[in-house]
């Protein structure tokens, strides 16, 4: 059963004018993934317009929700995700999930930024979880007092959806990677030891985001894919440490593909 409040959510978005059938929710963190300027027939809402939702400003801007068409589909982009780290909470996302459910919407695609735990998956290449691990001891389901809570996370990262993913990357002339995301809930950055322990452990990459978001999305059924632009190589890794310009650069370069990866998977949708 979903929260008056998503329902609210959902309504008064409905009353805005965003309305209809979605073949996906966009989830970003960063306006460094300018997914919504690639929309048509654009209409945004403000999160601060939103019963329930985060407070999750970008660069001082307000996070909103904007419907519009892509590749001639009709996708809802959700612009703003507060890590756990800044609110303290896991579950900060969970009424904006909610919400995508209370408006019928069955695939969520999340995406953002990690570093890589191998030398050749460079900075700016992109990767497709696959699954990840979560050794943190926090979950964004802890207080939820629900029978739904139990979440089977087998096919988490949905494998019809990784396919879409990696033939509309092939058809793009991109080279997507596929692998294990190990979450890491930050703010500091993982330490050499740290890094050597994923690695170990059968991790890809390293991120401060995504599995707490893919966690609350199977919570209430959604289909979930996830892309992470590779950023920075996880310390100890490469010989030098990354510079934040290093970092900027490669997070740019990563958006450019994610945005491209997305308009060609959405044709498949």
């Amino acid at each position: 059963m979903l929260s008056q409040t998503a329902l609210a959510a959902a309504h008064l978005l409905n009353e805005r004018g965003i309305d209809g059938t979605f073949v996906a929710a966009i989830i970003i963190p960063t306006r460094t993934i300018r997914l919504s300027e690639d929309l048509t027939e654009a209409v945004s809402v403000p999160y601060a317009d939103l019963p329930g939702f985060p407070d999750a400003s970008i660069s001082g801007e307000p996070a909103r929700v904007i419907a519009g068409r892509l590749s001639g589909r009709k996708i809802l982009v959700f612009e703003g995700r507060p890590h756990s780290f800044e609110s303290g909470a896991e579950a900060g996302m969970r009424v904006v999930f909610e919400t995508i459910a209370a408006l019928n919407i069955q695939v969520a695609v999340l995406t953002g930024f990690a570093a890589s735990l191998n030398a050749d998956w460079g900075r700016g290449a992109l990767t497709i979880v696959r699954d990840h691990i979560n050794l943190t001891g926090r979950n964004p389901l802890a207080n939820d007092r629900t029978r739904e809570r139990s979440v089977n996370m087998t096919n988490a990262y949905d494998a019809s959806l990784r396919r879409l993913f990696k033939l509309a990357a092939q058809d793009s002339g991109i080279s997507l990677n596929e692998g294990v995301l190990m979450w890491f809930p930050g703010p500091s950055f993982e330490t050499p030891a740290e890094v050597r322990m994923a690695k170990l452990l059968g991790a890809d990459i390293a991120s401060m985001s995504i599995a707490p978001d893919t966690i609350l999305a199977r919570r209430f059924n959604l289909q979930v894919a996830a892309l992470a632009g590779i950023s920075n190589l996880g310390a100890g890794l490469g010989g030098k440490t990354s510079t934040h310009g290093e970092s900027s650069e490669a997070m740019l370069a990563g958006a450019v593909l994610i945005r491209r990866v997305i308009s060609s998977m959405l044709k498949a949708l």
